[in-house]
């Protein structure tokens, strides 16, 4: 079955979320769903859990229902593609980095959500895995002061950004060991995106 590809982008799927009063954000869904795909294999626990968590276990309207699969679809080549091509569904740079931010924020607050109701133990986990999610707590913390300067916090915020996506693959060759390993290049974290915590949040969560 042919799912809707015209909606893998922040800003027609967004409208399409505003169109039908759903109350998530494009952000917020697709963290949820990458969370869930690396905790749980089956398509159909899948969509029943998004169900429980987004809609009171109904299901979506039918638009919504086929964007949100080929969005899935659409992440989980990304994660197994030769030249790891997953992408983070964020806002680009035509909004503001206060409205970026915001939504990274979102984005990983609930892929830990997702990850956390496919009952992944990462306490079982030693090395990246607990200090990738040690960061991803850290990172549903940050704030920023509307006086802050906006190249740097820009600056910054792609690093986090890049972290994330990088860690995010990590998690999948990690839970999911069938997948195709990621390139050596990728999960060799440099100093631009190991530890964001301590690299570029300061103690009051926010980016410097």
């Amino acid at each position: 079955m042919s799912h809707d590809r015209t909606l893998i982008n922040y800003k027609d799927l967004s409208n399409l979320l505003n169109q039908l009063q759903f109350p998530m954000t494009v952000s917020e869904i697709h963290g949820l769903v990458l969370g869930l795909i690396i905790g749980e294999k089956n398509e159909e626990k899948r969509m029943t859990l998004l169900y429980e968590l987004t809609n009171e276990g109904e299901s979506f309207p039918h638009e919504l229902r086929e964007a949100i699969i080929g969005v899935s679809e659409y992440s989980i080549k990304g994660l197994l593609s030769e030249d790891s091509s997953f992408e983070l569904l964020l806002p680009d740079n035509s909004y503001s980095v206060f409205d970026r931010l915001d939504a990274l924020v979102e984005w990983v607050n609930h892929f830990l959500l997702g990850l956390g109701v496919t009952r992944v133990d990462i306490a079982t986990f030693d090395g990246d895995i607990k200090e990738i999610f040690s960061d991803f707590r850290e990172i549903t913390k940050l704030g920023y002061d509307l006086d802050d300067d906006e190249k740097e916090l820009a600056s910054d915020l792609e690093k986090v950004m890049e972290y994330v996506k990088i860690s995010v693959l990590i998690y999948n060759n990690k839970f999911n060991p069938t997948s195709k390993e990621i390139k050596g290049n990728q999960t060799n974290k440099n100093s631009s995106t190991s530890h964001p915590a301590s690299l570029i949040i300061n103690e009051n969560k926010t980016l410097h």
